[in-house]
């Protein structure tokens, strides 16, 4: 049954797609070149309204076929990914204000926290782990979003991060989260195939924000160190397999703090973009990032298997993969000045 509520999801994601993009081009809701934008035609944005709304309705498959148990508040949790979404959407049409969108995602973490669940990495100070869990939400729905640069990026990191979110939610045995995390994927790959390189349609903040909401939240209610030989190691398994949405926000960051610009205009500091500069071609940067998502998810898995002096190797391989991208990187702009 699960198989078929999987197939039905891809196939209506698909379909809704592919039904959006003309009501997008009849009102306009279009996403046109500029100088911080690598994509040279105006297409379709805002696809992204369909993955909450294919979402929910796999969701209420689930429910209603496999009386899925769900060990926490999850009516406030879909509205409040309701709110994420539809302010994505309401950003697609009318761009809205950057301060009022950050405002609007600060309040739905703040309510998730409060009333759905929290991290907290062993701190007892409730105060630290509110701030926490509120930093972590907002900053991972962020880190998507700034994903959403490239054809196919965003929406095919977070297939591969639900995929291994969910394998790990399946060894744990915990299958709510693992049925969620996989209806996620079967929507990204119900979406992928009208948004690869080259794409018909972006799916807009109303996506890319959604993807970075469930991520997020999801990560914080899973639990990480019941099967574990570690005591607390684990609970950094959510950070490793989201560390190139992490590395990518941090990178840009510290890119518009040097050359003194505001965190919240859009430029082309971005991973992708500056693999795309230094050589690579669109479809390559993307499948590069892919690779490197995928190395760097996957070995969280055996952090569940290992003991602490496994799990400093797979820290330390992790961390040398980052920095040897940011040698190459910096090398090769270097190389282009000369």
């Amino acid at each position: 049954m699960l198989l078929l509520i999987v197939f039905s999801v891809i196939l209506l994601e698909l379909v809704a797609v592919k039904f959006y993009i003309p009501i997008a081009k009849k009102f306009n809701i279009m996403d046109r070149p500029n100088q911080r934008k690598i994509h040279t035609k105006s297409k379709p944005r805002g696809a992204g309204i369909t993955f909450f709304i294919i979402f929910l309705i796999g969701f209420l498959l689930l429910n209603h076929f496999l009386k899925v148990d769900f060990p926490f508040k999850i009516t406030l949790w879909l509205i409040l990914g309701g709110v994420i979404y539809l302010m994505g959407f309401f950003d697609d049409i009318f761009n809205l204000n950057p301060y009022l969108k950050f405002l609007v995602q600060i309040a739905v973490a703040v309510v998730f926290v409060l009333f759905v669940g929290k991290a907290t990495f062993f701190i007892k100070i409730k105060g630290i782990q509110y701030i926490i869990s509120i930093l972590w939400i907002v900053g991972i729905m962020n880190s998507f979003n700034l994903l959403d640069n490239m054809d196919g990026l965003s929406g095919g990191i977070g297939l591969i991060t639900s995929i291994v979110f969910a394998l790990i939610n399946y060894h744990m045995n915990n299958m709510p989260l693992f049925y969620l995390f996989i209806l996620l994927a079967a929507v990204m790959i119900g979406f992928l195939p009208m948004n690869y390189y080259p794409s018909q349609v972006f799916m807009g903040d109303s996506g890319s924000l959604f993807i970075g909401y469930v991520m997020a939240t999801l990560s914080i209610i899973g639990v990480y160190t019941e099967f574990s030989r570690l005591r607390h190691l684990p609970a950094i398994i959510p950070i490793l397999i989201l560390s190139v949405p992490l590395y990518d926000s941090f990178s840009v960051m510290y890119i518009r703090l040097k050359n003194k610009k505001s965190l919240f205009v859009g430029d082309k500091n971005h991973f992708s973009h500056r693999l795309y500069k230094h050589g690579l071609s669109h479809k390559h940067s993307v499948i590069y990032i892919y690779l490197v998502t995928f190395a760097t998810s996957i070995s969280s898995f055996l952090l569940l298997m290992v003991n602490w002096k496994g799990a400093i190797i797979i820290l330390l391989q992790d961390i040398t993969l980052f920095v040897l991208l940011s040698i190459l990187i910096s090398q090769k702009t270097k190389d282009k000045r000369k």
